[in-house]
């Protein structure tokens, strides 16, 4: 009974703000380093960088030595009763183990107590324990619908026979696999596959074959591939004990091709147990793949080896199949993300890409052989623009027609957009930026008969939306933000008429927008979390005559959204959480391995039974709380940075009857 009270307060720094009481029961989050005492609330101003790590550093080294000495029990052990009757500082750490999560305990050799001799343990139960909730902060019920993929930079939900499939949490079965048409009836769980309330955590979610494909995670840490046709009884497993790492599962005309990044080895499957095999095993050559894509029926991926450094591979799903294309990057820098190959895009059934050569970078293409791998010719003043993200998620390029977009650099123009066709060669779009100063462009992407793009204009700071057809005459700017610090994201092609959108301004945050192209139709679709705060909107995805997303409201937590394309209205599809409440403190508090648990004090510290801590809730973001063990004395102290935005103070300290902590905005100042 008193595990169960245990496991249930340990979701506390997850779920919600749980309070140990008596008040001799605070989780312990002191940290013992010595600074300077100044009298002054704000200690220090803007320290150097390098002296905060290095006092971080000397905090890690000195707590992590002090508790690689303790011994770590578990709470199931009979001497944690004695030592709480008995009034002995214990601290609590949730450890990661062969088992999965754990929760352990030490005791401070010096044993020292939390409160005065007169404070008795509070009985509940016969275990002489009282866990209890002191205080809900963040109240929201968050479903948290999410297609989880590390290979695509604009992630969306999986669509199978006009149905998008996607992860959610029901605050009942745990994260499992869910479903949805687009009507409330016609969204539920799949299966629930971890039975209760753990957690299958399923992502890379792809349609192949009329099949959806994913790969599920347990609470162990141990992966799985499985397989659903959409029902309960056609979902089933494939291949069990994957480590837990990038998959890539990639669809290439109906075969799902996947890796397994920790010695890597190629794998591939057509939705049966026995022909999900082996293609390739990389264990002894190479070391994790990157990106990967499909085209001319080939499956085509970054890998790193050890003789080549990295380059683009391809594979027709045999051993004899699955070779490097070409060693472009023959010059000596292989440990050098510059070099790698990048923005992989089907074209004119090829795939073309960005590598860096002794040019610099150019435009390639490759049609699976060493012969057809081919530097495109008249780029020799033109260099193609990737930033290091393009190493770790696919950013193809834009497709329009018969020629590609994307954002290139000439001495001339600096930074602008730039097409190419295999007929017509390398073009300028249009010098936004005149000269050779640069604009930074992001985000291109093709919806009806033109390409989107967002431009930062680096003269006037103004984060730009722009639209083109092609030509000059037809490029033209659709909406600007000026003086903001955020700007448009996650474009997503809608129909042939809109573009969906991310956008923010001060008045409403991050919501969701679309345009026609025209400046006086770009217009946000609803502000959904009213007011300066933001719902976030993800996971855009476009079915038949509407437009799914996720999104957070101050009414229902983060849960599955709609927008109808022909009316513009949107609104909530189903509350599928309505259970479980949101986290109110750091995601991280108590993550710790088995052999080395984390330091306290990275959170939170007690001070004269009052508990200072870091809290959230989506208006405030992570900022200041206090807590005495009582639902009223639960309050945010003070929001450092107002509004949706985090300060997140860390490295508590309680110090001469004082608490010190280090702001990360503005970065580098001591409070107290």
């Amino acid at each position: 009974m008193f595990n169960d009270y245990i496991k249930a307060t340990f979701t506390f720094f997850e779920e919600t703000t749980y309070f140990l009481k008596p008040k001799s029961y605070y989780f312990e989050l002191q940290i013992y380093l010595y600074l300077p005492i100044f009298n002054i609330t704000q200690i220090k101003s803007n320290m150097k960088p390098n002296i905060v790590c290095l006092l971080l550093a000397l905090i890690v080294f000195l707590q992590l030595k002090a508790q690689n000495n303790t011994e770590l029990k578990s709470v199931n052990d009979p001497q944690l009763q004695q030592l709480l009757k008995e009034n002995k500082h214990v601290h609590f750490i949730k450890t990661y183990g062969p088992n999965g999560e754990e929760l352990k305990f030490y005791v401070e050799p010096s044993q020292k107590t939390h409160h005065s001799k007169n404070t008795q343990p509070v009985a509940n139960g016969t275990d002489g324990i009282n866990f209890h909730l002191t205080k809900d902060v963040n109240a929201q019920t968050d479903a948290n619908p999410s297609n989880s993929n590390d290979n695509n930079y604009i992630e969306q939900f999986a669509i199978l026979n006009n149905v998008i499939y996607f992860s959610a949490d029901d605050g009942i079965h745990g994260i499992e696999l869910w479903r949805s048409d687009g009507t409330a009836a016609g969204t539920f769980m799949v299966k629930d596959i971890e039975t209760g309330e753990n957690a299958s955590s399923p992502f890379d979610i792809i349609a192949s074959n009329n099949k959806i494909f994913f790969i599920t995670t347990n609470a162990s840490d141990i992966s799985a591939l499985w397989v659903s046709d959409g029902t309960d009884a056609g979902t089933v497993k494939l291949k069990d004990s994957l480590p837990y790492t990038n998959y890539n599962l990639t669809d290439v005309s109906g075969t799902v091709f996947f890796f397994l990044s920790y010695n890597p080895q190629l794998w591939k499957t057509d939705g049966t147990v026995a022909n999900t095999v082996l293609v390739k095993d990389f264990s002894t050559s190479a070391s994790s793949p990157y990106l990967s894509a499909s085209a001319n029926n080939l499956y085509f991926f970054t890998i790193w080896t050890y003789d080549y450094g990295q380059e683009v591979w391809r594979s027709d799903g045999t051993d004899a199949g699955t070779f490097m294309v070409k060693d472009i990057s023959t010059i000596n820098n292989k440990n050098s993300y510059i070099t790698n190959p990048t923005q992989l895009t089907s074209f004119n059934n090829k795939l073309y890409f960005n590598e860096f050569d002794t040019a610099g970078n150019k435009l390639w293409y490759t049609d699976g052989t060493q012969a057809g791998t081919v530097k495109v010719s008249g780029q020799d003043s033109i260099y193609i623009v990737s930033s290091y993200e393009d190493n770790y998620v696919n950013r193809p390029f834009a497709v329009l027609g018969n020629a590609l977009y994307f954002s290139a650099f000439t001495a001339a123009t600096g930074r602008e957009l730039f097409k190419y066709s295999p007929t017509k060669g390398f073009s300028l779009i249009k010098d936004i930026s005149p000269g050779s100063a640069s604009g930074d462009i992001e985000n291109v992407v093709t919806y009806d008969k033109s390409v989107a793009f967002t431009y930062k204009d680096t003269i006037t700071k103004a984060y730009e939306l722009w639209t083109t057809k092609g030509g000059l005459a037809n490029t033209i700017l659709v909406q600007s933000f000026s003086g903001y610090s955020s700007y448009f994201t996650n474009l997503a092609a809608a129909t042939k008429t809109f573009l969906y959108f991310d956008a923010f301004t001060a008045e409403t945050g991050w919501e969701l927008w679309r345009t026609d192209g025209s400046p006086q139709n770009t217009t946000m679709v609803k502000d959904i979390y009213t007011g300066a705060t933001s719902s976030y909107p993800s996971f855009i995805t476009a079915l038949n005559d509407k437009m799914f997303f996720c999104a957070n409201s101050k009414t229902s937590g983060t849960e599955l959204w709609q927008a109808d394309l022909k009316t513009n209205k949107a609104g909530k599809l189903r509350e599928i959480n309505s259970t479980t409440t949101g986290s109110s403190i750091q995601d991280y508090f108590f993550y710790h391995n088995t052999s080395t648990p984390f330091f306290p004090g990275l959170f939170g510290a007690a001070l004269n039974n009052t508990l200072y801590y870091v809290g959230t809730t989506p208006e405030t973001g992570y900022e200041l709380y206090k807590s005495d063990g009582t639902s009223a004395g639960t309050t945010l102290l003070k929001d450092f940075y107002p509004g949706e935005n985090s300060s997140q103070p860390q490295y508590f300290l309680e110090k001469n009857n004082a608490v010190y902590f280090i702001s990360n905005y503005p970065i580098g100042n001591i409070y107290k």
